[in-house]
């Protein structure tokens, strides 16, 4: 269950966390490390109390939060310290090929390929061999795929490319939300933890 809505703004820019891999590391009686890799893709988890400043901020996400039903349900979330692809490689045509998934790639020395499931659908740029493709040729897809028309299908050789912004998929990752009550005002919310979502 996914509900296509964001968080308020004010709330995700105050937000602490980024994204993590799970790697089991095994000691070995030479001192020496194995390390298994038991996650290959990213899952991102934040904690978003640091952006609930106001009574506003608060009633907002209390009503996000019981809209949810707390870890039930998926939203969008904009990891303000990174939110945009600028000329991201998506393929090369082959001139038959019409689907072309979006992604991100994070290079340093080797290359990790980060597959975007929720993009900013009017941030979309598409380009072919570098010239930009008219919104007309193409249609964004259901999880981050570009499919073009019939007759606009990259031909053979030529570099799919796109820039666009793009939100993660998360939850909750709490059914109870610990609030911290002041007498005859409401205090605090201590950690209000989102996890992201695989797609």
């Amino acid at each position: 269950m996914f509900d296509d809505v964001r968080l308020p703004e004010d709330i995700e820019q105050g937000a602490r966390g980024g994204p993590g891999f799970k790697t089991t590391v095994i000691q070995l009686s030479s001192g020496f490390e194995q390390r298994n890799v038991d996650w290959a893709r990213t899952r991102g988890r934040w904690d978003i109390s640091y952006g609930v400043e106001t009574k506003e901020d608060y009633n907002d996400v209390l009503e996000f939060f019981y809209a949810r039903q707390g870890r039930a349900r998926g939203f969008r979330f904009k990891d303000w310290s990174d939110f945009q692809a600028v000329g991201q490689l998506l393929g090369t045509g082959d001139g038959v090929q019409t689907d072309f998934a979006l992604r991100k790639r994070y290079t340093s020395l080797v290359t990790y390929d980060r597959r975007i499931t929720r993009p900013v659908a009017n941030t979309l740029q598409v380009y072919v061999n570098g010239v930009v493709v008219p919104p007309a040729d193409y249609t964004l897809l259901p999880l981050g795929i570009v499919r073009f028309q019939p007759s606009a299908i990259p031909p053979a050789g030529q570099d799919v490319t796109a820039d666009f912004e793009f939100d993660v998929p998360v939850r909750f990752d709490v059914d109870t939300l610990p609030i911290e009550v002041i007498w005859e005002q409401v205090g605090s919310i201590p950690e209000i933890a989102v996890v992201e979502v695989r797609e």
